[in-house]
């Protein structure tokens, strides 16, 4: 029952491999192979399952400090907004999360953060709020079908690594959204001096809204994007000029009007393009 459950799973079959855990639990001997089963339910997104097997699992004894069972827990409990349990489960890992019953809304920092919403994944920088919910804070690509501002629940093991700022991020991959945005995502083609193209970014920063300038943004092969960035790859870029906007079309055509009054003659744009 075992090889086959792991047979299963090699195949990423998961409906069976969980099958085949949940009958191996019963049997003499089985009770071990609980955090497998929570694990195996984790990858079918059954949250009721991966929580009840994980809590069968830690009653069956983990690890004082850094026992994956917690983290696993830990996921299962946020997916299913358990905040109580989710604390439980932070703070059984070894992180300072305080005890109670109120959604997680701490700031674990900056995090590269890989999205599969829809065609192709992205790579997009993302606020931590709890171990395993990050925000959206750049704009992804609209074939990605992410938003900038959603809210997504991601896994804990690291999956290559980003650069920022002379400090080096593990990427997290997603695992599902957590919360949509109702931002829309524009594009524009701006055709103005580069000191201008950024005093038009800056204005929709500080006013709280996206921005991705397109020629910042580089398409990696899938050696690059799961490891560290080899600087040999040569790796196509966005066009100079275009931006990306995560803004209401009121805001964007505001400040617009504004940014080309000032210098009529070389701040022009093209049209705005709603793209998600």
């Amino acid at each position: 029952m075992l090889s086959m459950a792991y047979a299963a799973w090699d195949a990423e079959d998961f409906d069976t491999a969980a099958s085949a855990l949940a009958r191996v639990v019963r049997l003499p001997g089985g009770d071990k192979y609980w955090f497998e089963l929570a694990l195996v339910h984790k990858l079918r997104r059954d949250w009721p399952a991966a929580r009840e097997a994980g809590l069968e699992a830690v009653d069956r004894g983990v690890e004082p400090v850094g026992d994956p069972t917690w983290w696993n827990l830990g996921i299962a409990a946020t997916a299913l907004r358990d905040w109580a349990l989710a604390r439980r489960a932070w703070r059984g890992y070894g992180l300072d999360v305080d005890a109670g019953d109120e959604p997680i809304e701490l700031d674990f920092g900056i995090t590269p953060l890989r999205v599969f919403g829809c065609d192709a994944p992205e790579i997009v920088w993302a606020r931590r709020l709890c171990p395993a919910r990050a925000r959206v804070q750049s704009v992804p690509l609209p074939n990605s079908g992410r938003r900038w501002g959603e809210v997504v629940l991601h896994d804990g093991v690291p999956n290559g690594n980003r650069d920022w700022n002379g400090q080096q991020y593990s990427v997290f991959d997603e695992i599902e959204l957590f919360e949509a945005s109702e931002t829309p995502t524009f594009t524009i083609r701006l055709n103005a001096p580069s000191d201008d193209v950024e005093a038009l970014i800056d204005r929709l920063l500080h006013a709280g809204w996206g921005v991705e300038d397109l020629a910042d943004v580089r398409l990696l092969c899938a050696s690059c994007s799961e490891g560290q960035i080899d600087a040999s790859h040569n790796h196509e870029r966005g066009e100079p000029g275009q931006l990306l906007l995560a803004a209401p079309e009121a805001e964007i055509s505001s400040a617009l009007a504004d940014w080309r009054a000032i210098d009529p003659g070389n701040r022009r744009h093209g049209a705005v393009e709603r793209m998600l």
